[in-house]
């Protein structure tokens, strides 16, 4: 199967950089090794805050050739960064805009101030913006985040002609606020999105350490569908489930230009790859780190190479999917079941109402 066809969507990091200390971003959850309490005070691990894409970078990875042949949408991801703080995104989004159907974003919008975001709202960018509470002092899950800046910020957006979406990240301690979410999105015209935390796939409650405290976060108790994964259906293998492969022919791209298989195990790769992303030594940590992963994906990477045979650094994208890494070792992988991370895709959980 040819993984690289028409109509795909990038979702790209603009960077590791990000001003919130949201306690299950793997930031911090998927770098266990370094931050072993949830601990969102800590220092982010030594291979975040390092780096920015720049215009240049963008133009090099998906020139405007590829642009138009094989890519309907962007979204600037939130996986490691805020892609607001990205001081070239104005850049960025004027050089996607002609090339690609949608243009999109996630963010905190607690950055910059309303004149920014009045100037964003002129553009094709399509944002979803994150609030956590509009009660006063019940950030618990977007730590640093200040949702009267997020408000001001939100309403120059829109102000501006900027069509956006508000999601609404449920816990127990936003559950009361449905009302609240509901008529702010309907006063600057966004639509509404309600998602449960997928946090809790697997448990009630976690502790949570900031900035001296202490204190739990809970599952909220309305939305109780646990509903599989919108992309998989009734579909019954890897192959046809991978967001890969699936509509939205998802490629996800860190802000170094390495393009991994998956959103799920993206921070399993960072975590692997630390001293790459840090230093630049590409070699990964053990077997012992994770063997499901290693066996998985980590040595079929290495047998052809290393992470840089993964990257738009080094490669363009037709190069990288012509690995045997794209080509064979992932899709043979699909048709195995001692490949636990794929097979294992079906049961996550994403709730959403």
């Amino acid at each position: 199967m040819a993984l690289l066809s028409t109509n795909h969507r990038i979702r790209l990091d603009l960077g590791t950089y990000c001003n919130l200390g949201c306690p299950s971003c793997f930031r911090y959850v998927q770098t266990k090794d370094y931050n072993k309490e949830n601990n969102t005070n800590l220092p982010a691990h030594p291979y975040l805050n390092k780096h920015w894409v720049t215009i240049e970078k963008v133009k090099k990875w998906f020139p405007e050739s590829f642009l138009k042949k094989r890519v309907n949408n962007v979204t600037f991801d939130g996986a490691t960064s805020e892609p607001s703080l990205n001081s070239d995104i104005f850049d960025i989004v004027d050089y996607l805009s002609p090339h690609v159907e949608k243009l999109e974003m996630s963010t905190t919008a607690s950055t910059r101030n309303p004149e920014w975001w009045y100037k964003l709202g002129k553009t094709k960018l399509y944002p979803t913006f994150s609030i956590d509470s509009f009660k006063p002092n019940n950030n618990l899950y977007r730590i640093n985040s200040n949702t009267e800046k997020v408000v001001e910020n939100m309403r120059a957006f829109t102000a501006a002609g900027g069509k956006c979406e508000l999601k609404h990240i449920m816990f127990k301690h936003n559950q009361d606020e449905i009302p609240q979410f509901t008529q702010f999105a309907e006063e600057i015209g966004a639509k509404y999105k309600r998602v449960a935390a997928n946090e809790f796939v697997d448990k009630d409650s976690y502790e949570v350490n900031s900035h001296g405290k202490k204190y739990i976060l809970e599952k909220n108790t309305l939305v109780e569908r646990n509903e599989p994964y919108r992309l998989q259906g009734n579909k019954k293998t890897p192959q046809e489930w991978c967001i890969i492969t699936t509509d939205t022919k998802s490629i996800i791209i860190h802000a170094l230009g390495v393009v991994y298989p998956c959103c799920h195990i993206e921070g399993e790769f960072f975590s692997f790859y630390s001293d790459y992303f840090a230093h630049g030594d590409p070699k990964p940590k053990n077997r012992q780190h994770n063997p499901r992963i290693y066996d998985d994906f980590i040595h079929k990477i290495e047998a052809q190479g290393g992470i840089k045979t993964i990257s738009l650094e080094y490669h363009t994208m037709e190069e990288i999917m012509n690995t045997k890494f794209y080509k064979f070792g992932l899709q043979y992988s699909w048709r195995i079941k001692s490949n636990e991370t794929c097979m294992n895709c079906k049961n996550w959980k994403y709730y959403i109402d």
